[in-house]
């Protein structure tokens, strides 16, 4: 509670802002259909991009809700944010198996100045998925010692980096 209300009094400030190029064009040429979105799957997008899963996702679904009025949006981005948060701290934890140390990181990486970009507009909602579904198949792999549902799991998480952002491919 206390890392979310941190993240939103560093980041908040672009609530009041207006979209940016990159959230319009997407905006403009959202998933209109569940057809539109199974064609993206095995087709590159409009600005030949490969995230199917993160560049026109969110103005699909929310569009009907919030249109053309930023400040959803921005709630939209923030919990993702969050949720992103919260997988670092799992693979911290993960990694160290010491929770302070992976507290410790987490506040670090939550209230570094760089996620100004990823908290400003859904246009940046690819790092957050491509870097949430990244770390969900480390932890998944890492858990997996030997179980192959925890290395199914990590198989399925690298698929959904790899529709999230074509840098997921490391």
């Amino acid at each position: 509670l206390i890392l979310r209300l941190l993240e939103y009094l560093f980041f908040s400030s672009s609530f009041s802002h207006f979209f940016q190029g990159d959230a319009l064009f997407y905006t403009s040429h959202r998933f209109r259909s569940w057809n539109d979105f199974f064609h993206a799957l095995y087709n590159l997008d409009i600005a030949n991009w490969y995230r199917p899963l993160s560049s026109q996702t969110i103005p699909s679904v929310f569009y009907p809700w919030f249109g053309l009025d930023p400040y959803g949006y921005h709630w939209v981005v923030f919990a993702l944010f969050f949720a992103s948060t919260c997988v670092v701290f799992l693979f911290l934890r993960q990694l160290t198996q010491r929770f302070v140390t992976a507290a410790a990181g987490t506040v670090f990486f939550s209230i570094h100045s760089i996620n100004v970009y990823v908290t400003y507009d859904f246009a940046f909602a690819p790092e957050l998925f491509y870097a949430s579904f990244y770390l969900l198949t480390c932890i998944a792999y890492l858990r997996g010692a030997g179980s192959k549902r925890w290395y199914a799991l990590s198989i399925l998480f690298f698929i959904f980096a790899l529709m999230s952002k074509e840098a997921a491919v490391t």
